[in-house]
Protein backbone atom coordinates (compact mmCIF):
# COMPACT_ATOMS: atom_id res chain seq x y z
CA UNK A 1 0.00 0.00 0.00
CA UNK A 2 1.45 3.36 -1.04
CA UNK A 3 0.53 6.89 -0.01
CA UNK A 4 1.38 10.32 -1.36
CA UNK A 5 4.88 10.61 0.11
CA UNK A 6 6.47 7.57 -1.52
CA UNK A 7 6.02 5.45 1.60
CA UNK A 8 4.94 1.82 1.41
CA UNK A 9 4.50 -0.86 4.05
CA UNK A 10 8.20 -1.65 3.46
CA UNK A 11 9.19 2.01 3.89
CA UNK A 12 10.68 4.13 1.14
CA UNK A 13 13.91 3.99 -0.87
CA UNK A 14 16.96 5.29 1.01
CA UNK A 15 17.52 7.59 -1.99
CA UNK A 16 14.32 9.46 -1.01
CA UNK A 17 15.43 10.36 2.53
CA UNK A 18 16.60 13.98 2.79
CA UNK A 19 20.01 15.04 4.10
CA UNK A 20 20.52 14.88 7.90
CA UNK A 21 17.77 12.29 8.49
CA UNK A 22 17.79 8.70 9.71
CA UNK A 23 16.09 5.48 8.67
CA UNK A 24 16.03 1.81 9.69
CA UNK A 25 16.66 -0.57 6.79
CA UNK A 26 13.70 -2.84 6.10
CA UNK A 27 14.78 -4.57 2.89
CA UNK A 28 17.52 -4.66 0.26
CA UNK A 29 16.30 -5.32 -3.28
CA UNK A 30 18.19 -6.27 -6.41
CA UNK A 31 20.19 -9.35 -7.19
CA UNK A 32 23.70 -10.36 -7.99
CA UNK A 33 26.75 -8.20 -7.39
CA UNK A 34 25.13 -4.97 -6.10
CA UNK A 35 22.78 -6.63 -3.64
CA UNK A 36 25.60 -8.75 -2.26
CA UNK A 37 27.94 -5.73 -2.08
CA UNK A 38 25.38 -3.59 -0.23
CA UNK A 39 24.84 -6.38 2.30
CA UNK A 40 28.62 -6.77 2.75
CA UNK A 41 28.92 -3.02 3.42
CA UNK A 42 26.43 -3.37 6.29
CA UNK A 43 23.19 -2.30 4.60
CA UNK A 44 21.22 -5.10 6.25
CA UNK A 45 17.63 -5.16 7.52
CA UNK A 46 17.29 -3.67 11.00
CA UNK A 47 20.38 -1.46 10.70
CA UNK A 48 20.03 2.30 11.23
CA UNK A 49 21.50 4.56 8.53
CA UNK A 50 21.98 8.35 8.47
CA UNK A 51 21.94 10.52 5.34
CA UNK A 52 25.07 12.59 6.00
CA UNK A 53 25.67 14.73 2.95
CA UNK A 54 24.57 15.14 -0.65
CA UNK A 55 27.16 16.18 -3.22
CA UNK A 56 26.74 19.52 -4.98
CA UNK A 57 25.29 17.84 -8.06
CA UNK A 58 23.15 15.49 -5.95
CA UNK A 59 24.97 12.24 -6.70
CA UNK A 60 26.62 10.44 -4.92
CA UNK A 61 25.27 10.77 -1.39
CA UNK A 62 27.22 10.00 1.81
CA UNK A 63 25.55 7.68 4.32
CA UNK A 64 26.75 6.75 7.82
CA UNK A 65 26.16 3.16 8.79
CA UNK A 66 27.69 1.29 11.74
CA UNK A 67 30.17 4.12 12.31
CA UNK A 68 31.41 4.20 8.71
CA UNK A 69 30.62 6.78 6.03
CA UNK A 70 29.91 5.27 2.62
CA UNK A 71 29.04 7.08 -0.63
CA UNK A 72 26.37 5.52 -2.83
CA UNK A 73 24.93 6.59 -6.14
CA UNK A 74 21.18 7.17 -6.15
CA UNK A 75 20.49 4.05 -8.23
CA UNK A 76 22.28 1.97 -5.57
CA UNK A 77 20.49 3.72 -2.68
CA UNK A 78 17.16 3.12 -4.46
CA UNK A 79 17.65 -0.64 -3.86
CA UNK A 80 17.62 -0.11 -0.08
CA UNK A 81 14.25 0.46 1.61
CA UNK A 82 14.10 2.19 4.99
CA UNK A 83 11.56 3.08 7.65
CA UNK A 84 12.10 6.82 8.33
CA UNK A 85 12.99 7.63 11.95
CA UNK A 86 12.58 10.72 14.16
CA UNK A 87 9.71 12.22 12.12
CA UNK A 88 11.69 12.09 8.85
CA UNK A 89 9.65 12.15 5.64
CA UNK A 90 10.56 10.63 2.30
CA UNK A 91 10.71 12.96 -0.69
CA UNK A 92 9.07 11.54 -3.83
CA UNK A 93 11.18 12.09 -6.91
CA UNK A 94 14.38 12.60 -4.90
CA UNK A 95 15.82 9.35 -6.29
Amino acid sequence: MEDNIGFTSQGCPLAELPEHTWGRITQVFGEGFWRRRLLELGFTPGTVVEVVRTSLVGDPVAYRIKGTTIALRKEQAALIFVQPLFNATCIVGNS
